[in-house]
């Protein structure tokens, strides 16, 4: 009710992933948002990008995702998008919720229609990709929200597909959702013993996608990200691209001449970085890639045929590409700490920043001396504080990083 108060013109697109908990909480969502005149287009089980596309497309005033994510098939959630598919802010999400807690609805009669996006959506591709290489892949659904979209869209450009785990079932039988290596192992032999030359991971809802290369490694998502936004930036002729503030510095090392703006965390914070300072490519180091070309959403479907494009034209096996990258010496560590203490903890540590460092309060506190950085950041979803450092050498990276993690347990008591 508060979100169809909060959109003005009251159309309001509405999907959710495979999870088992979905068609319940989107009856409670459509009847909400009916009560409030909202005239809803329901595009059924499709991935979030797909979504934030037919927002846009359908010129609806806003979108709500039901999804969790790469969460276990027990959590779900709603996603929120503007007019434009970009997810809401910080800001805009406070000001739905204000609505919610000041319980000052708009009052209607409403009505809902299905809508296929979904054949609008492979348009689209089809349109802005031709391949000349009709490869071997295999794809990894997860059994999420790309089941349907993304091997089918792979056969109708003529590749050789083998498709797993491609069938709806939010109970995520065959593997966790997250596309993490750990829960990639199985997908990892499946690529070698079809001799696929790459496979696609989804997560339940295909905003993003991890790749797999022909040696049956899932990628290094640092190199990764910056292969990509190296062919994009070669693409586009545009030198400008955003991140988030824990990034590797490979980004700057490997784009000389190329404009690295660092943001919060979060897709919806580098979306926004996109929508304001330009930029030809918005990365994530958990693999969330935003295209300003299509639009201002992470889209895991998208970049499948992005890869593609780019190994077409560098013409080298994926294994070669990220072999040839050098990696910094990296670690992240999770420490416990009461949700009440993080500001206390965050504040204090701030007034510690040596005066020899280069400084970032973005989000968190970022140091950088000369190659190496490290970041302490409290977590916005669990009760830890999170330090990620990246180093010259591997002594550079330990030091750091044991001094300041002892500084933490030390304010943590």
């Amino acid at each position: 009710m508060a979100f169809g108060t909060y959109v003005k013109n009251k159309l309001v697109s509405v999907a959710m992933d495979s999870r088992l908990s979905g068609p319940s909480l989107k009856k409670a969502l459509i009847t909400g948002l009916k009560s409030t005149g909202t005239k809803v287009l329901d595009f059924g089980i499709v991935p979030t990008p797909l979504l934030a596309f037919g927002t846009r497309f359908t010129k609806s005033g806003g979108g709500v995702m039901i999804t969790a994510s790469h969460n276990p098939s027990n959590y779900n959630g709603f996603k929120t998008w503007d007019y434009n598919g970009r997810s809401d802010t910080t800001k805009e999400e406070d000001e739905i919720e204000n609505l919610l807690h000041e319980k000052k609805f708009d009052l209607g009669k409403g009505t809902k229609r299905s809508y296929d996006i979904q054949k609008k959506y492979a348009d689209e591709l089809k349109k802005r990709f031709k391949f000349s290489k009709k490869r071997k892949v295999l794809i990894d659904c997860a059994n999420g929200a790309a089941c349907e979209i993304s091997p089918k869209l792979l056969e109708d450009f003529g590749f050789d597909v083998t498709a797993i785990n491609s069938e709806f079932d939010g109970s995520f039988p065959n593997r966790n959702p997250e596309p993490v290596e750990e829960n990639l192992r199985k997908t990892c032999k499946l690529v070698l013993q079809n001799k696929a030359e790459i496979g696609f991971c989804h997560d339940g809802d295909a905003d993003r996608m991890i790749p797999i290369d022909d040696k049956g490694r899932v990628c290094d998502l640092d190199k990764f990200i910056t292969f990509l936004a190296k062919m994009q930036v070669q693409e586009t002729g545009i030198k400008k691209i955003v991140t988030s503030v824990d990034a590797s510095m490979l980004l700057e090392h490997n784009l000389p001449g190329v404009e690295v703006i660092r943001t919060r965390v979060g897709d919806f914070a580098i979306a926004e970085e996109l929508e304001k300072m330009g930029g030809c490519i918005g990365v994530e180091p958990g693999g969330a890639v935003i295209y300003p070309e299509f639009g201002p959403w992470p889209d895991g479907v998208y970049s499948i045929f992005k890869v593609l494009k780019f190994l077409e034209k560098d013409n080298r096996k994926l294994s070669e590409i990220m072999d040839s990258m050098q990696k910094f010496p990296f670690k992240r560590v999770k420490l416990g700490c009461k949700e009440a203490d993080k500001q206390r903890i965050m504040d204090e540590l701030r007034k510690q920043t040596p005066p020899e460092v280069k400084a970032s309060f973005i989000d968190g506190l970022r140091f950088e001396w000369g190659r190496s950085w490290i970041l302490i950041r409290a977590s916005g979803t669990e009760p830890t504080i999170r330090l990620t450092g990246e180093g010259q050498t591997e002594q550079d990276l330990n030091s750091m990083m044991d001094y300041w993690t002892a500084r933490v347990k030390e304010l943590i008591g």
